[in-house]
């Protein structure tokens, strides 16, 4: 699988970035308060919200991630059901084979739930909320952007 894209600013902080293969209609997020859209059930709107304060505090929250956290949001909560479930009734469950016998089987909402862990830790990832992700993601905390010329010319100051 290729490796995905980075953006102008993520280029910008490595010190790779080339003008002349720029994109110049390249879109910016747009900062501001989201709400969970009102078709959630009320487990998805808190978790959506969880989502959305995580992201906030990182200071890169985003009208444009909408569809990312209300995805996450509905993943998170199925995972969480399959996970209630499996602790109730176990991994396996027992039937009988034709010939009479007992056989023990891997339940298939165990393989729902791992398949909903892979889709979060890939949407976690996306959305910068993974450690991994975490180190990765630049940001300025809420008031304590640098707009004096200096600022703007040498960009953030990143520790190393």
């Amino acid at each position: 699988m290729a490796r995905p894209r980075k953006t102008t600013q993520e280029k910008k902080d490595a010190g790779t970035f080339r003008e002349d293969r720029a994109n110049a209609f390249e879109p910016t997020p747009v900062s501001g308060d989201i709400k969970p859209p009102a078709y959630l059930s009320a487990a998805e709107k808190k978790v959506f919200k969880e989502i959305y304060i995580s992201l906030k505090e990182l200071g890169v929250a985003s009208t444009t991630d909408t569809f990312q956290i209300e995805t996450l949001a509905g993943t998170l909560c199925r995972y969480r059901a399959y996970a209630k479930f499996i602790r109730k009734n176990g991994d396996t469950y027992e039937t009988k084979t034709k010939e009479d016998s007992i056989m023990h089987r891997v339940r298939p909402e165990l393989k729902l739930m791992n398949e909903a862990n892979r889709q979060i830790q890939t949407m976690l990832q996306n959305l910068g909320l993974s450690p991994a992700a975490r180190s990765r993601v630049n940001a300025n905390p809420a008031g304590e952007d640098d707009n004096s010329a200096e600022g703007i010319l040498n960009g953030p100051i990143r520790k190393r």
